[in-house]
């Protein structure tokens, strides 16, 4: 069972969700953090059974069939695609569906909520576009992976305010970040392969754990090169 799901009112308002639509689609925006993906007419959807649904999210219904029926109001309101295969349903989230955690207000304006994936930053976005070429060497645009700059930016969107900020790409940061661009999981590349989105996925997942945010005796909290330690991506994503 998922303890957490992290709602964004805002656009649950905007877009006329319920709240069971709300809380299913909070799930869903974190399914490409670990889910199997799966390529359909050259767009990467993730498989997910209804009854992963009904396991994770007991309190949005014990039923499978409610919940597929959830899923195609989700996909009404165009902010998932939804297909199948023989055996289990595939879900994508649409351009549309990935403005959930787009905020004109910092997390620590809000409090703990609403901190999932975005493509675009929000407007109190802490960037700093003057990063040196040495400062970039370690990673590029190669193979469509995302730049140190695109990795710096869905730290900054997810974690700001709440995780230790980092706002240069430091060579110690940077050899970590080429360390997860090869690690290898299920036979995928995910860090590589799935771009920037797959950075905010992870990084969402990383609030989860309560030691890392601050709530320990010390008071310490997770930074950017901790969480980019490849033995803390293990215990995150479970590998």
């Amino acid at each position: 069972m998922q303890f957490t799901v992290l709602i964004n009112q805002t656009k649950a308002l905007e877009w006329g969700m319920s709240a069971q639509q709300a809380m299913l689609f909070a799930f869903i925006y974190q399914v490409p953090s670990w889910a199997r993906p799966v390529v359909v007419g050259q767009k990467t959807f993730y498989a997910i059974s209804k009854a992963k649904i009904v396991e994770e999210l007991p309190l949005l219904t014990d039923k499978p069939d409610t919940a597929y029926r959830i899923l195609k109001a989700l996909e009404l309101i165009e902010v998932i695609d939804l297909s199948s295969t023989s055996k289990i349903t595939l879900i994508r989230i649409t351009e549309k569906g990935r403005e959930w955690n787009r905020s004109d207000v910092s997390p620590s304006m809000i409090g703990n909520s609403s901190v999932v994936t975005s493509d675009k930053p929000p407007t109190n976005q802490i960037t700093n576009n003057q990063i040196t070429n040495q400062e970039q060497t370690f990673v590029d645009h190669q193979d469509g992976r995302p730049s140190n700059d695109e990795i710096l930016k869905a730290y900054q969107e997810v974690c700001g305010g709440i995780f230790k900020g980092a706002e240069l790409m430091t060579p110690k940061r940077a050899a970590n970040v080429k360390k997860l661009m090869d690690l290898k999981i299920r036979g995928q590349r995910p860090f590589r392969e799935m771009g920037a989105d797959f950075w905010k996925a992870y990084f969402t997942d990383c609030l989860e754990n309560q030691h890392w945010r601050g709530n320990n005796d010390r008071g310490w909290k997770a930074d950017f090169e901790f969480l980019t330690r490849p033995e803390n991506v293990a215990k995150v994503l479970g590998v």
